[in-house]
């Protein structure tokens, strides 16, 4: 593999897909609805060739985890995606015959991706980004990748929302303003997270609906806001708060820690520049955005999303100090 000196502090590992297999295989989630619309009593509908490719793209997911998560064993890992994929260990999954199917159902994607968080005991993030990555999750674009990342963290970070609780999804009125945020802090100023970031509003602006709002991603934690094209060629795609995101090179395309430091940049580009407008989240500047991801083949989502549980903290007020939170305690796993 070769080095890559100075370009990035710590230098990561690459990280690469399985190949494809020709095994024809089959299981599902418990509690997801099977390809006949009929709710699964069991848990054996939903992986397929083009899901498992046998033991393959699950090994491949538990290398991601082991990599991305210290303290994990990789025997751990695959037991927990074993299980979440409706098998009774690892050694169930290698053996047991299938059938063929299509991709996983969003219902059954999110069942899987909380089953192997809650056996790992940890954050739903990680575990969507291993197994989207190698394709345990088939079908993925952006938005299920979305999708399913705001549903986990209802169920797992959020909990129920209500009057006055953490990580409910309120509605902010001011002058010239009507959006959906998360709650952060209910104060004299309360603390939202809106789509393009943390907003302090008098608490009078912020409503709490009698109805439930959809659980969303704040753009400010996955859009990209530009990139950087460094002296080997590569490209690191950063957020709105310049925090590294994605490194985009001839061998592929990794995901980064957001506190890493970047060196030997040559360029900086910024969509909202290019597109000639101040809105950085809309419009055409989110256009091009989207085409940089979509140019990359980048279905997944960055590790700065990891950092919406910090965001609940006490004294946290920007992303920046979430995402200090995040590496202490990432650095403190280790």
């Amino acid at each position: 593999m070769p080095s890559c000196p100075r370009l990035i502090r710590p230098c990561r590992p690459r990280w690469r897909s399985p190949r494809a297999g020709d095994h024809r295989h089959r299981r599902t989630f418990q509690g997801a609805r099977g390809p006949s619309g009929h709710a699964s009593t069991s848990t054996a509908e939903w992986f397929d060739a083009d899901t498992l490719n046998g033991t393959g793209r699950p090994k491949a997911a538990a290398k991601l985890i082991v990599r991305s998560v210290s303290g994990i064993r990789l025997n751990e890992a695959q037991d927990a995606i074993a299980k979440a994929t409706g098998h009774r260990d690892w050694h169930d999954l290698a053996s047991a015959p299938m059938e063929a199917n299509g991709q996983v159902d969003d219902q059954a994607a999110i069942a899987c991706v909380i089953a192997v968080s809650d056996a790992l005991g940890i954050g739903t993030g990680a575990v969507q980004y291993a197994l989207t990555k190698s394709r345990v999750l088939t079908g993925m674009t952006l938005e299920r990748s979305l999708s399913i990342q705001a549903r986990a963290w209802r169920e797992r970070l959020f909990g129920a929302g209500g009057r006055g609780r953490p990580g409910t999804v309120v509605r902010v009125r001011s002058p010239g303003e009507n959006q959906p945020g998360y709650l952060l802090r209910q104060g004299r100023p309360t603390y939202v997270m809106l789509d393009g970031g943390v907003g302090m509003r008098a608490d009078f602006e912020v409503k709490t609906p009698r109805q439930a709002l959809a659980d969303f991603v704040p753009s400010r934690l996955w859009l990209p806001y530009g990139f950087w094209t460094l002296a080997d060629g590569a490209v690191v795609t950063f957020s709105r708060d310049y925090m590294p995101m994605w490194r985009s090179a001839n061998d592929g395309t990794e995901r980064m820690d957001p506190w890493l430091r970047i060196e030997d940049i040559m360029s900086k580009t910024h969509f909202s520049t290019q597109a000639g407008t101040v809105d950085w989240a809309g419009g055409r500047a989110r256009e091009m955005a989207l085409a940089h991801l979509d140019e990359r083949r980048i279905t997944c989502l960055p590790r700065l999303v990891d950092v919406m549980g910090e965001m609940l903290a006490p004294f946290v007020e920007t992303v920046g100090d979430a995402v200090a939170r995040l590496r202490g305690a990432t650095a403190e796993a280790a």
